[in-house]
């Protein structure tokens, strides 16, 4: 048998049966009460996968309403359990170029809610799909308990967990864990962030907030020293992200080594004695600056142009920073095009500045993502170092936060 090929249950229903009474469903007595037109198998007992992926048809009409009763057993001398109610809506999509109609929707309602079931649902008439964990039962039995349509069948195919492609949503609303969820689609290659944005449209995490903060405004790093950021503290971040802004404020190169940014993690709420290196960015700010001085008198905010005293900044398509007299209303732009004596921004400036505030032209803006479970604060360390007898810079440290 070809791999995850769709296997047709052998028979069609065309009868509708009630429910099982506790006195019918003796495993080994069950022909006396059910036959070919009104039940579906499928044997269990030599399969090893731990769920069964199930579809279903028929001939019928679209939003046909057929209730399919759910049994499980271990054993010709088990009883069925009832394990659940699936509620099987026809949609319009053909099967196989015939005239039955695929079923476009499943509602699990369970009886046993040991026995794990979720559903995609197909939507726009497509196929909905069902997934039963076997849960070590060597056998499965259907009866559909209200007929609508004047036929019906199922067709199956066996799966490991790990091969679904249930999305985290149906996952906890059929009850699995969030460990389980993260394990077993992450083998799949799904990212954490889609199966955040899944779980929190289902209020499983409760409602996602993002916080920016700014954790250091615009701080001066000396030539040949380091400066370690403000602590954040991450104990209540699902994730976090780092925002790093920088620029190189004199004109003395800045040799390949450039400056690291080095951000580094502790698992404790206080103290100096656990911090870790999580990455190192390294050779920063490389060159040499050139610098102009704002013409403008002043430059307002929101400008786009900027006049300058001479024609030193020619590379386009780049992030300039604006030195202001006062550093924290400094600010990088990015220039869109530039002429004689003048760029212009892609954005306007965010503060107005003075007449010879100096622009220099070897800046930066990066994020570093960072998934901090293991984390109670985080720091960057800026150091400059590497090269001892380089450029001074300035940076800004901002922080997205995410929590639940």
């Amino acid at each position: 048998m070809q791999r995850g090929s769709w296997i047709p249950l052998e028979g069609e229903i065309t009868v509708a049966h009630a429910a099982l009474t506790n006195a019918q469903r003796k495993v080994s007595a069950i022909g006396n009460v059910l036959g070919s037109t009104n039940s579906l198998t499928v044997d269990l007992s030599h399969r090893t996968e731990e769920f069964l992926e199930l579809r279903a048809y028929g001939t019928g009409i679209d939003a046909d309403s057929n209730i399919l009763e759910v049994y499980a057993a271990r054993g010709e001398n088990d009883d069925y359990t009832h394990v659940g109610t699936l509620t099987c809506t026809t949609g319009t999509m053909v099967v196989r170029g015939g005239s039955d109609l695929y079923i476009d929707t499943f509602s699990w309602s369970a009886t046993d809610d040991a026995f794990e079931l979720f559903t995609v649902n197909g939507g726009n008439n497509d196929v909905a799909k069902a997934w039963l964990n076997t849960n070590g039962y060597d056998r499965l039995l259907f009866v559909v308990s209200t007929l609508a349509s004047t036929d019906f069948r199922i067709e199956v195919a066996f799966v490991h967990r790990i091969e679904m492609p249930g999305t985290s949503v149906e996952l906890v609303g059929q009850g699995v864990s969030l460990d389980t969820i993260i394990t077993e689609q992450t083998a799949q290659g799904l990212s954490l962030d889609s199966m955040v944005t899944d779980l929190a449209a289902l209020e499983v995490l409760g409602t996602v907030t993002k916080a920016v903060e700014v954790v250091d405004d615009w701080t001066a790093v000396a030539q040949n020293t380091i400066v370690e950021s403000s602590e954040i503290d991450v104990s209540a971040n699902k994730s976090t992200t780092l925002m790093i802004q920088a620029f190189l404020d004199t004109t003395t190169v800045q040799d390949a080594n450039g400056a690291d940014f080095i951000i580094q993690g502790s698992a404790a709420a206080s103290g100096d004695e656990d911090w870790h290196d999580i990455s190192t960015v390294a050779a920063q700010l490389v060159g040499t600056a050139t610098t102009d001085l704002i013409e403008d008198n002043p430059l307002a905010a929101a400008a786009t142009s900027l006049t300058l005293t001479g024609h030193a900044l020619t590379v386009e398509g780049i992030w300039i920073g604006i030195e202001d007299g006062t550093l924290a209303n400094s600010e990088l732009i990015f220039v869109k095009s530039q002429s004689t004596n003048a760029v212009v921004a892609l954005d306007g400036t965010t503060n107005s500045h003075a007449l010879n505030t100096a622009v220099f032209n070897v800046a930066l803006s990066r994020v570093d993502k960072i998934d901090n479970d293991s984390y109670q604060r985080l720091r960057v360390l800026f150091d400059n170092t590497q090269d001892p007898d380089g450029s001074s810079f300035n940076y800004k440290l901002s922080v997205t936060k995410r929590t639940f």
